[in-house]
Formats: structure tokens, C-alpha cells, sequence
């Protein structure tokens, strides 16, 4: 019961998000275990830290906090979330037994510092994508629009650039599709990608009694939350291209399955008895006093 999870980000609408994200490795913790499960933030992130804010509400008015350990999961933006509500957690002297994270990312823009795992969290488990083949698009993506803005910055005929224009697309495609499929990471005429470096990447160095464990998966972003690639418009449209991506959806695959089975043994190694270890203390009041509304969402 005291299981609170916060998903990836998606679409506005409410509807078209849970399609996407049927499947997705926190909506089959959310069932395995019971768990209270929250979508997470829209496209442009920047609800975040207010659904951070409104999960953390619920876990206050939850009857049995303190009497129930508690467990936190999140993937994405959402791992960004339930990090931010363990530290309001520690606030209150509410400490979380453990902290699973699917490839957790911060990418809400200045704000709380979510970096480092507050000290009342007893066991971390983050599952990271390794960046070798991340890498590898994004260096292309950048590549090929740098040269396709230099081309179009150069010529006075734009279609003596298309050739140039086409590869970036492809590139550009590849790079989102291997981080966050839903939104761009470059652009034509910026060249720059925005940030995807993890959050969450280890303990507060004060946390002597915490312990902290990540693994690395050969997969997109995606992959780590339970979304292997699917095929890209346009961005295959050659037999070599075809192949190549073959490899690439098959590693995904694997990714899938293999964060899945390391995050089950994790998930029993803790022993997640959620109608267990029944404690007396009633929850703290501070918790209970601010109305924290739901953030909307477009498309309701």
C-alpha cells in the first residue's frame, strides 16, 4: 500500500498518455504491488516538482504512514519527482525504505537540486542507460546539423543543402528516439541539444547508513522505463538503415527485459512486505495542513 510511483513524460492528454504508456515498467510495478501509480509531467516539464509536490500530499494524508514502510519509484522526469519527495520526506523525519529509479533525469530547468539522494533513504536502485550507442546519435545529430547550418549559411541555393538536411533529420530522429521520443532533442537551426544528464546519481555524502546501487543496460531511455524503439517515420527508408536499426530494436529488447528482471530482484531483495511491520506513530501533522491541488493537464 505505501508503494507511490511517478511515470515518464508524456502527451498533455490524459488518455493518449495512458496508451503510450501501457506497459510501461512503473504501471507493472503499480499492479505487481499494489502501488498508488501517477502519471507523469507533459512535454515541456514543467509540472514536475508540483506533482512532486501533490504525491507528496497523498503520502501525508495516507493512514498508514509511519505505520507501513514506504517505497518510492519513478521513471524519467517522475524519478527527478519522487527524489524531490524524498527530500520533503526527510523534512519530516519520514524515512523511505527504498528508492527505485528508472533512469532518472532532471530536465525541469533551474529549481530544487535533486542530484544526490537525501540521507532517510535506506536502499537506492537506479537503473542507467549506458551511453555508448546514446552517444553515438547524439554526436551525429550535432555533426550533421552543424554541417547542414553551415552549408545553408554558405549557399544561395537551400536545395543544394537538402542532401545535408536529410541526414540531420535522420540523425536528429535517431537521437530523440534513442532518449525521449515525444520531443525533440535538436533542432535545425540551434544545433544544441538540450540536457539529459541522470539525476540522482548517488547519496548525500552525510547518508552513512544509506546504501546506493546503479546499473548500466545497453538501451534508449525509453528502453530503461519499459519502451523498447519502435520504427521511426523516415528516419529508415534505406535496406543498410533497415538492418542497422534491427540491431538497434533487438538490444532495446534485451534492455527491456534485463532492467525488468534486476528491478524484481531489487524489489524482493527488500522484502516488500506492504502490510507489514505495522508501526503506532500517527502521521505529522505539517504534512496534512497545505491543499497541494492536482496539476491538469491539457485534453481535460
Amino acid at each position: 500500500k505505501m508503494l507511490y510511483i511517478i511515470d515518464g513524460t508524456g502527451p498533455d492528454d490524459d488518455q493518449i498518455y495512458a496508451r503510450q504508456m501501457n506497459g510501461s515498467m512503473c504501471e507493472k510495478l503499480a499492479k505487481d504491488y499494489n502501488g498508488h501509480y501517477n502519471r507523469g509531467p507533459s512535454l515541456l516539464g514543467t509540472e514536475t516538482f508540483k506533482i512532486a509536490q501533490h504525491v507528496f500530499q497523498s503520502i501525508g494524508r495516507d493512514p498508514e504512514l509511519r505505520r507501513q514502510p514506504l517505497f518510492l519509484a519513478g521513471h524519467s522526469r517522475g524519478g527527478a519527482a519522487v527524489i524531490r519527495i524524498a527530500q520533503l520526506l526527510k523534512e519530516q523525519r519520514i524515512g523511505v525504505e527504498a528508492l527505485f529509479l528508472f533512469d532518472a533525469v532532471d530536465r525541469t530547468g533551474p529549481g530544487e537540486n535533486v542530484q544526490h539522494i537525501p540521507g532517510n533513504v535506506k536502499s537506492t536502485y537506479h537503473a542507467r542507460r549506458d551511453k555508448i550507442i546514446v552517444n553515438y546519435f547524439e554526436y551525429g545529430a550535432r555533426e550533421t546539423t552543424r554541417k547542414y547550418m553551415e552549408c545553408a549559411a554558405k549557399s544561395s541555393n537551400p536545395q543544394s543543402c537538402e542532401d545535408l538536411r536529410k541526414i540531420a533529420e535522420k540523425y536528429r530522429r535517431l537521437d530523440d528516439a534513442m532518449k525521449l521520443r515525444m520531443r525533440f532533442s535538436y533542432g535545425y537551426f540551434d544545433g544544441i541539444g538540450i540536457n539529459f544528464d541522470n539525476c540522482g546519481t548517488g547519496k548525500d555524502t552525510s547518508a552513512n547508513n544509506s546504501t546506493y546501487e546503479e546499473k548500466f543496460f545497453l538501451g534508449s531511455h525509453g528502453a530503461i522505463g519499459g519502451s523498447f524503439l519502435g520504427a521511426q517515420d523516415g528516419a529508415w527508408d534505406k535496406p543498410s538503415d533497415a538492418a542497422f536499426f534491427e540491431q538497434i530494436r533487438n538490444s532495446d529488447r534485451a534492455a527491456v527485459a534485463s532492467v525488468s528482471a534486476w528491478m524484481k530482484e531489487k524489489f524482493d531483495a527488500t522484502k516488500l512486505e506492504l502490510h507489514g511491520n505495522v508501526r503506532s506513530e500517527p502521521p505529522p501533522q505539517a504534512l496534512l495542513s497545505a491543499n497541494i491541488p492536482i496539476p491538469r493537464f491539457k485534453g481535460k
